[in-house]
């Protein structure tokens, strides 16, 4: 997430946990919440861990669960689209280059 240009590095103890994390940060109403405890003009992350209430992943809570289930789908999504369009510029920018040492 990012609101005012920084990035914020958290220690997980897992990557379940840091996908879990990820989720919660990025979700829209995150967004709102961590505009409303803006303080200051300049800082937005002063009060951002002691004023929204970030809760603890827990395993046995199937909501938990499912949150990282569906980061990791969404990963693997955007993984697969990437390497797509990377193929695709790939073949591309071949076409290109051939065409062009045919044309000199």
């Amino acid at each position: 997430m990012s609101v005012d240009g920084k990035v914020y590095f958290v220690r997980c103890k897992s990557k379940v946990k840091a996908k879990f994390l990820t989720v919660v940060l990025n979700a829209d109403c995150m967004l709102r919440s961590l505009c409303s405890t803006r303080e200051s003009v300049n800082n937005f992350g002063t009060f951002l861990w002691y004023k929204i209430p970030i809760p603890r992943f827990d395993s046995t809570k199937k909501n938990h669960t499912n949150l990282v289930k569906l980061y990791a789908r969404a990963y693997d999504t955007v993984e697969k689209t990437y390497e797509t369009n990377m193929s695709i510029q790939k073949a591309r920018i071949y076409t290109r280059v051939k065409h062009y040492r045919t044309r000199v």
